[in-house]
């Protein structure tokens, strides 16, 4: 506490306190399933909890013992969840939660329809019926289905606190006073992005999330200025500059050299698996560019294998290995992680 400001201590002081009374003096009584709305103190926000019968007599902290175990999943294969559209859902974003914490947190929610979560634990809830796997590849990620078929409202506790915000824009490198940049802290070409005047950050995350097919890559913003950042491979670094914010689109796929890229090929499940099957050939593309913006355009595109002509990989399980190709670049196509 001593580290904390004279205000986040006054307010970690409150928190504290708030939270020892409700654990201390909330004891249910009633033999049904019980809504409690608490709000003890302004600085804290409302938390609507449901518990289901036959808790008579257990307190706040017994009851979150339940657990989310209950719940059961299905998976829907490899690559996140969609909509039946193949549209993003409503989310929300979970740092570095693994895969028991993940499923927890969507089974304690009664809006998470299912998850998905990176091999490096990160965690997306997703918060819309109607979902389907077969998506773009996050980091090993699976669809888990929340199997409806076996939860009702009363069969757990459930906790939502009405303040949650939807984590979409995570920061690069810094959360404040950073530039964004491309390959390199120097790297600032203004073919990277796109510039519009706004004098939100608010509304300059708004404009990243309505460019189409998942184009905007991450923003700038300081006062008065948002820079779209479109550049294929994503903000691949930071520059320190003052009243500057860089933060990347979690939801915005970017292409990601394997195994450095040059004189590669792409390859399925060993360096001798190249089935026709696995990617589809794009005539008359002379850039690596044009490559990646036919990749992005196309929502089945795992990769890109270019070097002469441009290959389209829609491989399902995605491109998992490579071999020796002189004069040929091999790149996945994949949300960050």
């Amino acid at each position: 506490e001593a580290s904390l400001c004279p205000a986040a201590k006054n307010k970690a002081s409150n928190l504290v306190a708030d939270s020892m009374f409700i654990l201390r003096t909330l004891v249910l009584a009633s033999a049904g399933a019980v809504t409690v709305i608490l709000a003890v103190r302004t600085s804290l926000p409302r938390i609507r909890i449901t518990l289901r019968p036959g808790l008579k007599g257990r307190s706040l902290q017994d009851a979150s013992l339940l657990g989310a175990a209950q719940d059961t999943y299905i998976d829907l294969g490899l690559g996140k969840c969609v909509t039946e559209a193949g549209d993003d859902p409503k989310h929300s974003y979970h740092h570095a939660q693994g895969a028991h914490g993940c499923q927890r947190l969507c089974s304690d929610l009664m809006s998470c329809y299912g998850y998905s979560v990176s091999n490096f634990g990160n965690c997306l809830l997703w918060l819309e019926p109607g979902l389907r796997g077969g998506s773009t590849s996050w980091g090993g990620a699976h669809c888990m289905l929340k199997d409806l078929s076996t939860t009702t409202q009363d069969s757990m506790p459930t906790t939502t606190v009405t303040s949650a915000a939807t984590h979409d824009f995570v920061p690069v490198t810094e959360a404040e006073n950073q530039a964004c940049r491309g390959a390199t802290h120097t790297d600032n070409l203004a073919k990277h992005f796109e510039v519009i005047p706004t004098s939100d950050l608010e509304l300059c995350k708004g404009a990243c999330r309505s460019k189409p097919d998942r184009l905007c890559k991450g923003i700038e913003y300081s006062v008065g200025r948002c820079e779209l950042w479109v550049r294929p491979e994503g903000i691949g670094a930071t520059n320190g500059v003052p009243g500057c914010t860089c933060l990347r689109n979690t939801m915005a796929p970017v292409f990601v050299p394997v195994e450095g890229g040059n004189n590669r090929a792409c390859r399925g499940a060993s360096p001798s698996d190249n089935k026709a099957s696995y990617y589809h050939v794009v005539e008359n593309v002379s850039f690596l560019e044009a490559c990646q913006a036919a990749c992005m355009l196309q929502s089945s595109c795992v990769g890109i294998e270019f070097g002469g002509r441009c290959e389209l990989w829609t491989r399902a399980e995605g491109i998992q290995a490579v071999a020796y190709l002189e004069g040929s670049i091999c790149m996945k196509y994949e949300l960050q992680v």
